[in-house]
């Protein structure tokens, strides 16, 4: 978060704010900020970096039939996502690949149970899944 904020920070012609609401409990007051930026169109692009997050801005831009009007980078993976992508709510989806994480891990392990010896890390790689545009 603090990597995004910087970079955007960088940028004169982009005003960026990061609303945290998520831990402190506070669901409430989120739905309603996020709720009157969504309606008064103050907002371009919102960048949720969880699966929660995304789930929870994508069904308000919904319901406030905005959806493609609002640009909304989410993170996650799964059926709804997908759904929610496949409508145009979600502009493009960050998610990782945890099929290929696991394949992966397989072949260290087999490297190690051969030659005693493996990598000890395995990349988590992002993908990226643009919604079809109309």
């Amino acid at each position: 978060m603090n990597s995004l904020s910087n970079t955007l920070a960088s940028y004169s012609d982009i005003e960026s704010f990061v609303l945290d609401f998520g831990h402190s409990g506070t669901t409430k007051n989120f739905s309603s900020d996020i709720r009157k930026m969504i309606v008064s169109e103050n907002a371009d692009l919102l960048v949720c970096l969880t699966t929660e997050d995304t789930i929870r801005i994508a069904q308000l831009i919904s319901e406030l039939q905005k959806d493609g009007k609002i640009g909304l980078i989410g993170f996650g993976n799964g059926e709804i996502l997908e759904t929610y992508l496949a409508k145009g709510t979600v502009s493009e989806l960050l998610f990782i690949d945890s099929e290929k994480i696991g394949h992966t891990a397989i072949k260290e392990l087999f490297e190690y149970m051969k030659n005693g010896y493996a990598n000890s890390y395995i990349a988590a790689d992002l993908s990226v899944r643009k919604a079809v545009t109309k």
